[in-house]
């Protein structure tokens, strides 16, 4: 075995939370398959569970999912969340989407749509696509509380200024409403452009909704 590997083992053995969960990865993903370290999800979950119980934030999540999908754990979802919430309160963007998704469904915890907005808004403002999204649709639809169409546009800008598709979409969708309903020329005719604009954009990632919908604004200019 390699001098490295066995160094690394060695440490995590002593309890270095890094090497625990460089171990976990490696027993997950099999990437030292050619040392001698096959896969293995009892094993995997053994030491991720270990840097965890240290407050390794990776290996927090990487707990949370696998007793999310009952995997190297009995699937559990109430401790899936638990975990979830650790590495969220470290400050881990994609924790903090996955407690705020936990909040939203109920599941592992009592629903609040109150908890899921406050949570997808500690990973929205670190650049969570998807925290951000989310947050856009649950400001656009009212569905989570408090309906605010600026700032649903807020966050799915900010979403779909980084390529994401379905952000993209419903900006061009709300910007189409707003187009029908304005009866100034000159705001319809900004709204038109702030459509085009999006829906460009999310044709572009072959958004299957939005190519349908500029095919049919091309017919009726026909």
């Amino acid at each position: 075995m390699n001098k490295e590997i066995e160094k690394m083992i060695e440490m995590a053995k002593s309890g270095n939370a890094e090497c625990q969960y460089k171990l976990g990865c490696a027993y997950m993903s099999g990437e030292l398959v050619d040392y001698g370290i096959e896969v293995d999800n009892q094993k995997s979950a053994y030491w991720f569970y270990s840097a965890a119980l240290q407050g390794h934030y990776l290996a927090c999540f990487n707990v949370g999912i696998m007793f999310e999908d009952g995997i190297g754990f009995k699937q559990s979802f109430e401790k899936a969340f638990y975990w979830f919430k650790k590495a969220a309160e470290i400050g881990y963007s994609r924790a903090q989407l996955n407690v705020g998704n936990c909040y939203a469904s109920g599941q592992g915890v009592e629903k609040s749509n109150e908890q899921a907005v406050i949570w997808w808004e500690k990973s929205a403002r670190q650049d969570n696509l998807q925290a951000q999204y989310n947050l856009g649709y649950a400001f656009a639809t009212g569905k989570r509380g408090e309906k605010s169409k600026s700032r649903a546009i807020y966050w799915w800008e900010k979403a779909g200024s980084n390529k994401h598709a379905d952000s993209q979409y419903n900006l061009a969708t709300l910007y189409n409403d707003k187009y029908l309903k304005e009866p100034n020329a000159i705001l319809k005719n900004q709204y038109a452009l702030l459509r085009d604009y999006w829906l460009d954009l999310a044709c572009e990632q072959n958004h299957e909704e939005a190519i349908e919908a500029r095919e049919k604004l091309n017919e009726n200019s026909r």
